[in-house]
């Protein structure tokens, strides 16, 4: 009690001890601080030392670095773009083994990747059926060549996903059993045909650079037939099939209808788009009402795309006029709209038609693989060169 008087009073009297009881609440100044940590009484008993020290050595010795080895063992195993590195290797000796790769070996060539294998790519599956139903698909669709051996591309899981492939190109039935390893394969056909074209880039970009003869690089027409392949795998079509089978209930047997037809000659989905409301309908009068609303918002949710190209000198006074040497870049603006925007405008202007007008109006259709062939075909030739 003494000592707490004679501390008000010291801060009562003296100027210092004032100040230190307004800055830091003691009369003395400040005041040294100890903190801690409250852990169970177990822990600190001496009694469970020897336990408590087997669980931070199994924690911090083994367990820990088990996770962060197996962790690290499969991330470095993956590219950036979450591709097996064994699949880029792959995809990187055969394209420059076959530096001019035609659809039917792009194929064979895909169905290699990794992903495909059970023994890198848990999520594939191997079952003891595939020996019976893969052979059964192999006869179906007749133009497989099982005498070449080429590993990988003639293993079991790599003839497997070309089957799968395939036979989704050709719109066959496949057994129940085939159809989840199916979407499977065709989930993983978009970013390994991505990754294969990257490796043909960066193929002919090092035959560039080296400017040796005997690094021979990829020609055009191989990356050409990736880009083909991905929309036929999306598409569900064949190379050479007609473009008008993505829509429903065009089939086989009513494809002739609408493609040999003696007015319109419909060939492709933009010369369908192209016509008007009353002659769509004309032509397709062999769908019933609700078949044809179900082709029209199908062929409405296609992509309607137009492309502007412009090619310039940066940082010069005249930048459309490109000399030699001079560094060009060129701009690609794509503007990606729906055929049922397009429809719609079709009426308006329709509807304008029947009034006096002052201007026409003009549509101008562009398929969208064709704009994606052109750009390639435009930058590899002005920027690479094949």
């Amino acid at each position: 009690m003494f000592m707490r008087i004679a501390k008000a009073y010291a801060a009562l009297t003296d100027e210092e001890s004032r100040k230190n009881w307004e800055e830091f609440g003691n009369p003395d100044g400040p005041q040294a601080t100890s903190f801690g940590i409250a852990l169970p009484a177990w822990i600190v008993d001496q009694k469970n030392s020897i336990l408590v020290l087997l669980v931070y050595g199994l924690a911090f010795m083994v367990i820990l670095p088990v996770v962060v080895g197996s962790w690290w063992y499969r991330s470095i195993r993956y590219s950036g773009d979450q591709i097996l590195i064994r699949t880029t290797q792959i995809y990187t000796y055969f394209v420059y083994k076959t530096r001019n790769m035609d659809m039917k070996r792009l194929i064979m060539v895909l169905a290699g990747a990794s992903e495909f294998d059970p023994q890198y790519n848990k999520d594939a599956t191997s079952r003891p059926t595939d020996n019976i139903l893969i052979p059964q698909l192999i006869r179906e669709i007749g133009s497989i060549n099982l005498k070449k051996n080429e590993p990988p591309l003639t293993c079991p899981y790599s003839l497997k996903a070309r089957v799968l492939l395939l036979s989704h190109l050709a719109r066959m039935k496949i057994p129940e059993t085939l159809e989840e390893d199916q979407q499977f394969m065709l989930k993983k056909c978009p970013a390994l045909l991505q990754e294969m074209v990257n490796v043909i880039c960066q193929l002919i970009i090092m035959a560039r650079s080296r400017e040796e003869r005997e690094f021979r690089a990829p020609t055009l027409a191989s990356l050409e037939n990736c880009m083909k392949l991905s929309q036929m795998a999306v598409q569900g079509l064949q190379q050479f099939k007609s473009p008008l089978l993505q829509l429903p209930h065009i089939e086989e047997d009513n494809l002739r209808r609408v493609s040999n037809h003696k007015k319109y000659k419909i060939k492709t989905i933009q010369d369908l788009v192209s016509l008007k409301e009353s002659d769509r309908h004309s032509l397709l009068h062999f769908l019933e009402d609700e078949k044809y609303e179900e082709v029209m918002a199908v062929l409405g949710s296609f992509p309607y795309v137009t492309m502007d190209i412009k090619s310039q000198v940066l940082d010069d006074e005249d930048s459309n006029n490109i000399t030699v040497g001079s560094l060009v870049t060129v701009l690609v603006k794509l503007t990606r709209q729906t055929m049922a925007e397009v429809f719609e405008k079709e009426q308006s202007i329709c509807a304008a038609e029947e009034q006096p007008a002052e201007d026409g109006v003009k549509l101008d259709f562009s398929y969208l693989s064709f704009l994606v062939k052109e750009i390639f075909s435009f930058l590899i030739h002005s920027v690479v060169g094949e």
